[in-house]
């Protein structure tokens, strides 16, 4: 008898580990061209990116032209900018198939960052007639590219071995937490799935496994793939085709047939596109005989983590190759920098253990020319026997001679983030140390021998596999230049490293906070060296020998601890320690639980004081105090249980959305942005003054998310300037305008606007060109107009799609026409006194029947703005160019097609049949049965989006052999009425 055994598989195609093929698809039309037209032409682009070659090949087809084409060109610019050309191509015949580059570098970034777009040109025209955005799509891993995959970072779920046996079809796997859920459900078109060896496979040969990738939230997927073979001879027939297919159509396939297949793909750019679906499947008929297998599944995104690298003390290092870069010779320059965050205590089992060894290129006494090294940074840990040395850093060099050394004169033994530099100046024969930005010493350099070795660069340990340091060690980064004091102070806060001179840059971010982390061997070198490090015995998985969350500014408000921010036990007490500005302030991040009250910019009563986010800052609300990494942040909770609010109330004496008296000592901005790339997640903004603004944003790109922006007694949120990008907010309930956008771009979307005492949204543009786009939005029951477009000496062209625009008390859009171009282009959507347009639904007719809207009188953000199952609003949008989620955070296209508005209908049309029988499955979160409802032994529920509510008004009877199989989070039957709805 022949014995089964595991056939690895390998990629038909090999990519070098810095090119990257990037599916790339557009959807041309007349409505995309700038300006917009009436074209009845469409097209479509498919193709792929070689971001090496920088060149694009693709197939476009197209139909429905004025006349003939004559080109199809590329060009770069912003939606809704006219943009240059590229690049162009003729395109006589559809489809046709071509290829356009290489392209320069500078046009290759435009591409890669979203801002390319293709048009065709017809000749009766003599010019464009439809255009399309190039939504570049997925990056392909394999085998070679295994390490450059997983250092893409992000947070995923990753699942290495399976139950062994049998498993219920669907297979259902959900993770990591409830919080961040990334749920998969596997399949199979013959047999069943079976489990053996931790690995996924069929009952069945010659069956495809089937993966469907629930949530709307996986940008990134990965697995090993396996030809398990009952017949010991090989065939070349036993091919696999790994296709990943997401949302907007993208298709990318990688193709296996001999042992070892590592199959990667990531979502790269257009950030409304996710995966959908993964299929491994025999590309023919497999001879011998033989079933798929997979194992080593990771399913997440790939959004930037905050991480840092922890060593346990007892055996964690990491070893990096001896290069140039990091073997600095008798007369070269060098600034060696990283971040550390000692343990109290230490390990103590070697010669000279009260030293702990952060970074070190020595290989010990024993190790003969290997004797000398460039340079070694240690902690000095308490049980040194000098007590002033305790708690401090050594730097020095060695020369197997010479050991000139600086001791810090400041100790990092308390528990808080600090910052190591060490410089060799050659021109000055000195070496320098800062801790923190701060001179700690200099010395003259008294080596007289070469420093120069070929052992390893070792962090964590001594090079002779001793004096292991214990605690947090990130942002290690080597220059072959000294840096001033000055450039050191002011670089030392920015996350990414200026690469000026720059030999090494290891961030760690590759890994998921606290999270299992076990297929990862490497840490990513940033620069240009790619001098990449091994890791030695890291547990990586857990709280400790792992990734970690890196650096960090607790804001606990718990009026107890250290309140040094350094973590949610010692948070500060007040937001405004956590907020100093630096030149940048992009590597720390500021966390801020709900605490015991709400954070107030001033303590003593100022009006004119302000939260001031610094430029680059990331600051995040909506915590419970005891989260280990932002992954762990419930958003379902953010805006109830683990609300942080920041008012302007200074004095406590508002009564909830009454402005008529106690305004006037409220702070006049609460939240004021002026720096760029802010990002401001998960608070409640409310109480500014009379004359003042909930969150006030000038001359800044700022991006304002998970956000509620109430009861301000003037403007809710105010940008001016720049670009500005509001996401997943609401402002509700203000005295005068909800959201003011003054001479800014801005980006509105999945967001509610609903009674305030003005204008929900008001567009005020008196210079430049000034766009602004809303998608997905619901701008209801404001005490004037929806929104209020002026055009005063500067262009403002604006969109609207899968939004309503309803009960306002003086219209839904008005446009005050004086002295500039004014243009709204309206697709998918319901606008109060607008009848038609593409997709429109007549809004002179339709009430998208909200569940309990208030009157547009009423001050207040109680309203339920989410839609009654009645609604012609539901599944009424389109799919293109929206986000995967809702206000609610749940996904986009339930039932296909999204819908309009903030909020997605997650339910079904309720059953009006008493005493009604389900045998069949029921896969809608949202099931409401007749008055008596029996659910029989053969039905079977299926949560696809997360919990499934069965109702029935008057009983619920579960017969035996009923089956509750959660795809999502968990099944709940329910004694309710059925709710009333009337079109």
């Amino acid at each position: 008898m022949k014995k089964p055994f595991l056939f690895l598989l390998f990629s038909l195609s090999i990519l070098s580990a810095s090119a990257r093929i990037l599916s790339v698809r557009a959807t041309l039309n007349g409505a995309n061209m700038v300006p917009a037209n009436n074209s009845t032409g469409t097209g479509t682009l498919i193709g792929t990116y070689d971001d090496v070659a920088k060149v694009l090949s693709f197939t476009i087809t197209y139909s429905g032209l004025s006349s003939n084409v004559f080109n199809g060109c590329i060009g770069v610019g912003a939606v809704n900018e006219i943009g240059i050309f590229i690049g162009c191509k003729n395109v006589l015949t559809s489809p046709t198939t071509t290829t356009i580059g290489p392209f320069s570098d500078a046009h290759s970034t435009a591409i890669l960052s979203g801002n390319a777009f293709v048009v065709l040109e017809t000749q009766s025209l003599n010019a464009p007639e439809i255009r399309g955005k190039l939504n570049i799509g997925v990056d392909v891993f394999d085998n070679a590219a295994e390490n450059a995959f997983y250092g893409i970072g992000g947070y995923s779920f990753s699942q290495y071995t399976f139950p062994a046996g049998l498993q219920p079809t669907p297979y259902v796997h959900s993770g990591p937490s409830p919080q961040n859920d990334f749920t998969y459900v596997i399949t199979t078109n013959g047999g069943a799935i079976i489990n053996s060896a931790g690995v996924i496979s069929t009952t069945n040969t010659n069956a495809n496994i089937n993966i469907e990738l629930k949530g709307n939230n996986v940008r990134k997927f990965a697995c090993k793939v396996y030809a398990y073979i009952t017949d010991a001879t090989s065939s070349s027939s036993n091919i696999i085709n790994v296709t990943a297919t997401t949302n907007l159509g993208n298709i990318f396939t990688q193709t296996a047939n001999i042992s070892g297949t590592f199959v990667g793909f990531n979502v790269n750019g257009n950030e409304n596109e996710y995966l959908i679906s993964v299929v491994a499947q025999f590309q023919s008929t497999p001879s011998p005989a033989a079933k798929i297998a997979l194992f080593n599944i990771m399913a997440g995104d790939n959004s930037p983590q905050n991480v840092a690298l922890n060593f346990d003390g007892d055996n964690d290092y990491v070893s990096i190759p001896s290069n140039a870069g990091n073997n600095t010779g008798n007369y070269a320059s060098f600034t060696v920098t990283c971040w550390i965050k000692p343990d109290a205590t230490q390990p103590s089992s070697a010669i000279n253990a009260d030293e702990n060894d952060i970074l070190s290129k020595w290989a010990g006494l024993d190790a003969g020319a290997n004797n000398n090294y460039p340079f070694v940074a240690r902690y000095l840990n308490t049980t040194q026997a000098d007590v002033n040395k305790r708690g401090k850093i050594l730097v020095g060099i060695w020369d197997g001679t010479h050991f000139p050394t600086i001791v810090s004169t400041t100790a990092v033994n308390d528990g808080k983030w600090h910052h190591v530099a060490f410089v060799k100046t050659n021109t000055t024969n000195t070496l320098t140390l800062y801790i923190d930005g701060v001179f700690n010493g200099s010395i003259t350099n008294t080596i007289t021998n070469t420093t120069i070795n070929t052992t390893p660069l070792q962090i964590g340990r001594r090079g002779n596999g001793q004096n292991y340091f214990r605690g947090d060690i990130d942002e290690v980064r080597i220059w072959s230049s000294n840096k001033s004091q000055a450039t050191i102070q002011a670089e030392m806060f920015c996350k990414n490293p200026n690469t000026t001179a720059l030999q090494a840059a290891y961030n760690f971010s590759n890994g998921v906070p606290h999270g299992n982390n076990s297929l990862i061997t490497q840490v990513q070198d940033a620069s240009t060296s790619a001098n990449h490090g091994t890791l030695h015995n890291f547990a990586k998985t857990g709280d400790a020998s792992n990734f970690m969350t890196g650096q960090v500014k607790y804001v606990s408000g718990s009026f107890s601890g250290a309140d040094n921010g350094s973590s949610w036990a010692n948070g500060f007490d007040n937001l405004q320690s956590a907020l100093s500005n630096n030149t940048c302030n992009d590597l720390f991040e500021v966390y801020v639980a709900k605490g015991f009250m709400d954070y107030k910019p001033s303590t003593i009563g100022n009006i004119s004081e302000s939260f001031n986010i610094p430029s680059g800052m990331r600051i995040y609300g909506g915590f419970a105090g005891t989260e280990k990494s932002i992954n762990e942040r419930n958003l379902a909770l953010i805006h109830s249980t683990h609300q942080t609010t920041l008012s302007g109330d200074l004095f406590g004496n508002d009564n909830a959305f009454n402005f008529s008296a106690n305004r006037n000592d409220n702070s006049i901005l609460p939240v004021k942005i002026i720096g760029d790339n802010v990002v401001f997640d998960g608070f409640t903004v409310k109480g500014s003054s009379s004359i003042g603004v909930g969150i006030y944003i000038t001359g800044a790109n700022a991006t304002i998310k998970n956000s509620r922006i109430i009861d301000n007694a003037f403007i809710g949120l105010n940008t001016i300037g720049e670009n500005t990008t509001i996401s997943h907010c609401s402002s509700t309930g203000n005295n005068t305008v909800g959201i003011f956008i003054e001479n800014s771009t801005a980006i509105i979307k999945e967001s509610l606007i609903a009674n305030n005492g003005s204008d929900g949204i008001e567009i005020y543009v008196s210079n430049g060109t000034r766009r602004t786009s809303i998608t997905n939005s619901t701008i209801a029951f404001n005490a004037d107009n929806g929104i209020k477009v002026n055009s005063n000496g500067g262009t403002s062209t604006n969109t609207l799609k899968n939004s309503l625009i309803y009960g306002n008390a003086s219209g839904g859009i008005l446009n005050v026409f004086t002295d500039g171009p004014l243009s709204n282009t309206i697709n998918y959507s319901l606008v109060q006194g607008l009848t038609t347009g593409p997709g429109n639904l007549n809004g002179n007719t339709v009430n998208p029947q909200f569940v309990s809207p208030l009157a547009n009188s009423v001050r207040s953000d109680a309203g339920d703005y989410r839609l009654k199952w009645c609604s012609k609003a539901i599944g009424a949008g389109t799919n293109t160019g929206i986000s995967p989620l809702d206000l609610d955070r749940n996904p986009r296209n339930f039932n296909g097609t999204a819908d309009m508005g903030a909020y997605e209908f997650l339910g079904n049309t309720p059953s009006q049949v008493n005493n009604s029988n389900i045998t069949g499955t029921i896969d809608a979160p949202t099931y409401t049965g007749g008055a008596i409802q029996t659910i029989t032994s053969t039905a079977k529920i299926l949560a696809p989006a997360g919990k499934i509510d069965f109702k029935a008004p008057n009983a619920i009877l579960l017969s035996p052999g009923f089956e509750a199989r959660g795809m999502g989070k968990y099944f709940e039957a329910k004694i309710g009425a059925n709710v009333a709805c009337s079109n």
